[in-house]
C-alpha cells in the first residue's frame, strides 16, 4: 500500500504513523525558470515523466510554492492552459498556453526535503537517466551554464550574484524553448522521459566529443568577394595590377588621383556583391582516442537530424607562424559540422546543448572586439626610453586574468542574456612566442621613470608550460581553442553572434581558422591554407593548380530581425592610413570594391525602410582617432590621423575613381560597429553630415591603446569625452606637444568639413608621464532598446560588471555621461 493511496483513504493521523520509512510526509518545493503559478505538480509513480495518470496532483501558489504528500518516482511539474509565468524582477506576468507547455522534473536522487524543478532540473535528470551519476551530470550542466554545481537546483531569483543569477537565467530560458519543443513533437511510441533524454543529453553513439556548439548569421554563397580588381587607368595609360599594389609607385598626390580609375572583372556570373543571411548553427566535435568523429545530431523543434560537414579534420598544412615565431605547419584536429536554422523555428540543441535563436525583435545586443591574447614574435618587444620600438609585439600572459580578462569578460556578458553578440573581429592573436627579455620604456635601467623588462623565456613560457597552453601558440587549433572557443565560456552559446573577419583572420594570418569556424559562408572547395607563393598582385592564396580557396575579400551578409537590418562588412584588407596594408593582395584601389558592396546593400528595401534601422559591423572603423601625436622627442610634426583613411574614401562622394569611392550607405542606417583600434569611442556626427553614429569597441581582451601623447603621457581628449563640441583639444583642434604644432584631424574628402558634436572615450590612467600613462579599461558594451523605440542605451561595462559610462541614442546621433 502506498502512501498516495493512504492520504486518499484515510486521516491525517495515519499518514503520521506511517513516517517510519524515514521519508517527510510532504515534500515542498518550487516551479522556477522565473516563478510559474498554478503549475501542476505530481510525483511520477509510473516513471513516464507525465502527471495525466497520476491521482496525488498539486499546484504551485503565487510565488510558485507546493507542498506534495511524499510518494516514490521524479518530481513532475507540468506548465500549460492556467500556468501563469511571473517574473519576480520586473512583475511581468505572461499566461501560458497549450502552445507554450512544458514539463520538468526532478530525479528522485536530487529529491530531499524540498525541490526546484526547473528546465535546468530536467537536464540534469535525463543526464542520469543516460547514465551519469548524480555528481557527474551535476558537474556536466554546471560547466555549460557557467555556474557552480552546487548553484544549479537552487532558486535562481533569489540568487545575489548578478552573474550567477543572469547565468542561470540565461540558460534556463534557452532549455525552457528545448523542453517545449519536446513536449510538442513528442510521438506516442515513446514516453515523455524517453524523448527527453534522446534530446537533451549526448547519445551514446556519438563518436568524437562536440566540445562547443553555437549559433551566428550565415549564407550559402562563394566564401570569396565576386569583384576582382584587375589593374587600373589614367586617361589612355593602362596601369598594371601589380602598380597599384607597390608602395613606391603611389605617391601621396596619387592617392587622390581622381583621374585614375579601376578595371575590374567579375568572377561569378552571379553580379550580387551581397548574400541574404540566415541562422546557423555551428558544432566541433574532437576525435576519440581512435581518430573517430562524427557530426552529431541537432534538434531543431524537438525532431533530431544529423549536421553537415563543414571542414574535415586537417593535419600538417602550411601556415605564416614562421614569420613569428611558431610552426610552419599546423593541425586543425577537428571536425566543424553545421545546419542551417529556418526562420520559423522555435528551439535548437546539439546533445544537450540548448542553443538561442533570433528573437522576433532584438532587444539587448552584447558587444566585444579584439578578444584574443597577444602572442607575436620572433623575437621579444624591446622599447627605449624614448618610446621607440625594435622586436615583435608587446607579449600579454595569457594566464592571467588581469593582464588578458576575455574569459571572465565573457562569462559576464553572458550574464546579461543578450538576444544577439556582435564581435567587431580580431579573434586569433597566438601568433608566435616573442623570445628574449621584454623591455618598457628603457626596461630595468630606466625604472626610476617607469621602465620595466622581464625574461619571456625564463618568466612568462613556463607559466604557460604550467597552464597546459604552451602549443596554443600557432595558427592551428588549439590557439583558435584557446583564444576564442575555450574562453569564451557560456557566452558561446548564450546568443546568436554577429562576427566579421578581423585583420588577423587574414589569409596570410589566421585565415585557415577562420574560414573553418566562423566564416559566415560556405566553406571554400580546397583546404585556404597559407601559401608562401601567394601573389601579393593577387586577392587570392592559389595553389599549385591555380585553384582559389582563400579570399582576403569577402562580400557582405545581410540579415534583418525585426526592425534591425545587421550588415556584415568584409574590410579587414582596407587600408587604416594613406600607404598600402601590409597584408598581401592590398591594392589603392580597394575602397572600390567596398563602394560597389555596399551601394548594392543599400538599394535592399530594407535599407531605406523608415520603420527600420541597419546597422554595419566591420572590423576596421569607418570613422575613429587613433593613437599618439607625436612618437619620439624628435618626431616632426604630425597629426596621428583618424586610421579610416580608405573606408572613407569608399563612401566618399564624387566619380569613381582612386579619389572616391562614391559608395552609398543604407539610408537608415543608425550606428556602425567596429573594432581594430583597442579602445571604446562613441563619436557622432551633426545631423547636416547625414552620417551614422560610430562605435568603436575593441577593449575586450588584447592590449589597450587610446588617445594618448606618447611624449608627455597627456590625454588628447579632455576627460576623455565630450558633448557639443566647439573648442577644446587635438584631435579637433590644432595643439602644441613639446614645441610641435600638430594639425587638428580632418576626415577625408567632403566629410572634412564635419566636426563630431559628441565623443566619448576610454578613460586614462596614469596621465601626465609618458611612461605610466595607459589606457585601463577593458571593456564590452551592452546595447538595449529603449521601450518600442528605434532608440537605445548604450552602456559600457567591465570585467567586474561595473557600469564604466552611459550613451543614449536618438536618431543617427548619441550623448554620453563620460
Amino acid at each position: 500500500m502506498n502512501v498516495k493511496f493512504l492520504l486518499i483513504g484515510m486521516p491525517i493521523f495515519v499518514l503520521q504513523a506511517c513516517g517510519g520509512s524515514g521519508k517527510p510526509l510532504e515534500t515542498e518545493g518550487l516551479v522556477v525558470g522565473s516563478i510559474y503559478r498554478n503549475a501542476t505538480v505530481c510525483f511520477d509513480t509510473t516513471g513516464d515523466g507525465s502527471c495525466s495518470d497520476e491521482r496525488v496532483t498539486v499546484t504551485t501558489n503565487d510565488v510558485g510554492k507546493f507542498s506534495i504528500p511524499t510518494s516514490y518516482g521524479d518530481l513532475i511539474a507540468e506548465i500549460g492552459s492556467g500556468t501563469v509565468k511571473y517574473e519576480p524582477d520586473t512583475a511581468a506576468t505572461t499566461n501560458m498556453s497549450a502552445a507554450t507547455k512544458a514539463t520538468f522534473r526532478i530525479h528522485s536522487s536530487l529529491i530531499a526535503t524540498s525541490a526546484v524543478l526547473s528546465s535546468i532540473s530536467t537536464q540534469v535528470s535525463s543526464e542520469i537517466d543516460n547514465g551519469s551519476t548524480k555528481d557527474a551530470a551535476l558537474k556536466k550542466v554546471a560547466a555549460a551554464v557557467g555556474v557552480d554545481s552546487t548553484k544549479l537546483l537552487a532558486n535562481f531569483n533569489s540568487e545575489s550574484n548578478l552573474i550567477n543569477k543572469g547565468l542561470l537565467q540565461a540558460y534556463s530560458d534557452k532549455m525552457l524553448a528545448v523542453v517545449q519543443s519536446v513536449v510538442a513533437a513528442k510521438s506516442s511510441s515513446v514516453t515523455l522521459k524517453d524523448a527527453m533524454k534522446s534530446v537533451l543529453t549526448t547519445p551514446t553513439s556519438q563518436q568524437g566529443t562536440v566540445q562547443y556548439a553555437w549559433t551566428q548569421i550565415g549564407a550559402t554563397d562563394t566564401p570569396f568577394s565576386k569583384l576582382e580588381i584587375t589593374g587600373a587607368s589614367s586617361g589612355s595609360n593602362a596601369v598594371t595590377l601589380a602598380t597599384i599594389s607597390t608602395k613606391a609607385n603611389y605617391s601621396s598626390t596619387k592617392y587622390s588621383d581622381p583621374s585614375i580609375t579601376a578595371t575590374t572583372s567579375l568572377q561569378s556570373t552571379d553580379s550580387k556583391l551581397y548574400t541574404a543571411g540566415g541562422l546557423v548553427a555551428r558544432a566541433i566535435v574532437v576525435p576519440d582516442s581512435s581518430g573517430n568523429a562524427a557530426c552529431p545530431k541537432i534538434a531543431i523543434d524537438g525532431v533530431l537530424s544529423t549536421m553537415s560537414q563543414r571542414a574535415a579534420v586537417a593535419k600538417a598544412k602550411g601556415s605564416n607562424g614562421a614569420t613569428y615565431g611558431s610552426a610552419a605547419s599546423v593541425d586543425f584536429n577537428v571536425l566543424t559540422c553545421e545546419a542551417s536554422i529556418a526562420s520559423t523555428a522555435k528551439s535548437a540543441s546539439i546533445n544537450g546543448t540548448p542553443l538561442k535563436l533570433m528573437p522576433a525583435k532584438v532587444n539587448r545586443v552584447v558587444v566585444v572586439g579584439d578578444t584574443g591574447c597577444r602572442l607575436k614574435g620572433p623575437t621579444a618587444f624591446v622599447q627605449a626610453s624614448d618610446g621607440t620600438s625594435t622586436g615583435g609585439d608587446p607579449l600579454q600572459d595569457c594566464t592571467d586574468e588581469t593582464a588578458w580578462p576575455w574569459a571572465k569578460i565573457a562569462k559576464v556578458a553572458a550574464s546579461f542574456n543578450p538576444d544577439l553578440v556582435i564581435h567587431n573581429g580580431d579573434i586569433h592573436y597566438r601568433e608566435g612566442f616573442p623570445a628574449g627579455t621584454q623591455k618598457r620604456w628603457g626596461g630595468a635601467a630606466n625604472a626610476a621613470n617607469g621602465g620595466s623588462e622581464v625574461n619571456n623565456d625564463t618568466v612568462i613560457l613556463p607559466k604557460f608550460v604550467a597552464a597546459k597552453i604552451d602549443d596554443s601558440i600557432t595558427y592551428g587549433w588549439r590557439a583558435w581553442e584557446e583564444d576564442f572557443f575555450k574562453s569564451s565560456g557560456p557566452l558561446l552559446a548564450v546568443a546568436p553572434w554577429a562576427i566579421t573577419r578581423g585583420n588577423h583572420e587574414l589569409c596570410d594570418r589566421a585565415g585557415q581558422g577562420w574560414f573553418r569556424f566562423l566564416d559566415p559562408r560556405s566553406f571554400p572547395a580546397g583546404e585556404p591554407e597559407y601559401d608562401s607563393s601567394y601573389v601579393a598582385s593577387s586577392s587570392y592564396s592559389n595553389n599549385a593548380s591555380g585553384k582559389k580557396y582563400c579570399s582576403q575579400y569577402i562580400d557582405p551578409v545581410a540579415m534583418t530581425v525585426g526592425d534591425l537590418q545587421l550588415v556584415l562588412l568584409d574590410v579587414s584588407m582596407m587600408n587604416s592610413s594613406a600607404g598600402l596594408s601590409s597584408s598581401k593582395g592590398a591594392t589603392f584601389l580597394d575602397h572600390i570594391r567596398v563602394a560597389r558592396q555596399l551601394t548594392q546593400v543599400s538599394a535592399l528595401p530594407d535599407s531605406s525602410d523608415a520603420s527600420k534601422i541597419s546597422w554595419i559591423v566591420s572590423h576596421k572603423p569607418f570613422f575613429a582617432y587613433s593613437g599618439g601625436a607625436a612618437v619620439a622627442t624628435n618626431a616632426s610634426a604630425t597629426s596621428a590621423g583618424a586610421d579610416t583613411w580608405q573606408l572613407q574614401k569608399a563612401i566618399a562622394t564624387g566619380t569613381e575613381s582612386m579619389a572616391f569611392g562614391n559608395g552609398l550607405l543604407p539610408t537608415n542606417t543608425q550606428m556602425t560597429h567596429a573594432g581594430h583600434i583597442h579602445g571604446f569611442q562613441m563619436i557622432s556626427h551633426p545631423t547636416a553630415s547625414g552620417l551614422p553614429m560610430n562605435i568603436l569597441m575593441g577593449t575586450t581582451g588584447d592590449n589597450l591603446e587610446g588617445l594618448i601623447e606618447a611624449n608627455t603621457g597627456t590625454a588628447l581628449a579632455a576627460r576623455g569625452w565630450s558633448n557639443n563640441i566647439t573648442s577644446g583639444a587635438w584631435p579637433w583642434f590644432d595643439q602644441v606637444f613639446n614645441g610641435l604644432t600638430v594639425s587638428a584631424t580632418k576626415w577625408y574628402g567632403n566629410f572634412a568639413q564635419y566636426l563630431p558634436v559628441n565623443f566619448s572615450s576610454s578613460q586614462l590612467s596614469g596621465a601626465g608621464k609618458k611612461e605610466t600613462a595607459v589606457m585601463s579599461e577593458f571593456s564590452f558594451l551592452v546595447i538595449d532598446r529603449i521601450g518600442s523605440t528605434l532608440n537605445w542605451t548604450i552602456k559600457v561595462y567591465d570585467k567586474d560588471r561595473l557600469l564604466l559610462r552611459s550613451c543614449t541614442t536618438s536618431g543617427k546621433s548619441a550623448t554620453c555621461d563620460g
